[in-house]
């Protein structure tokens, strides 16, 4: 039920709808992923795999925040290391981005992680994501 709830509130984002205004093809759209930190805290997180139309892979890992900003950075590397575990991709194969939705205020931030240092996030303002999915 409570994911259900958080999906709701994530598919209000304004991603959806600029992945189809840059015509990318998702082969899932906010697929429920979960892993466990060294911490034993469950980290729930969404995955969409998106081709663009210039033939580009990206990975969005979008993110609900609902509490700690800082505590949910600390877990970028786990999250991905999960996600190469579960599917095997190497993280120099796609484009890595998370997508944070601040569910109190409907607020929402794009990053680019660079994974060469030490999965470091680099805001990006809007156009520049719109730049990477075209």
């Amino acid at each position: 039920m409570r994911e259900t709830v958080e999906l709701m509130s994530l598919q209000e984002s304004i991603l959806k709808e600029i992945l189809l205004s840059k015509q990318c093809s998702a082969g899932k759209y906010l697929a429920p992923m979960q892993c466990v930190n060294p911490d034993n805290k469950v980290i729930e997180y969404f995955i969409t795999p998106i081709v663009t139309i210039s033939k580009k892979k990206i990975l969005i890992i979008s993110k609900i925040i609902k509490g700690n900003w800082y505590e949910a950075l600390l877990n970028v590397d786990v999250i991905l290391k999960h996600i190469n575990k579960v599917y095997n991709i190497p993280e120099d194969t796609y484009t890595l981005i998370l997508h944070v939705y601040f569910d109190s205020i409907s607020l929402e931030k794009f990053y680019i992680i660079d994974v060469r240092e030490k999965y470091a996030l680099n805001r990006m303002k809007f156009t520049e994501l719109e730049n990477i999915l075209n």
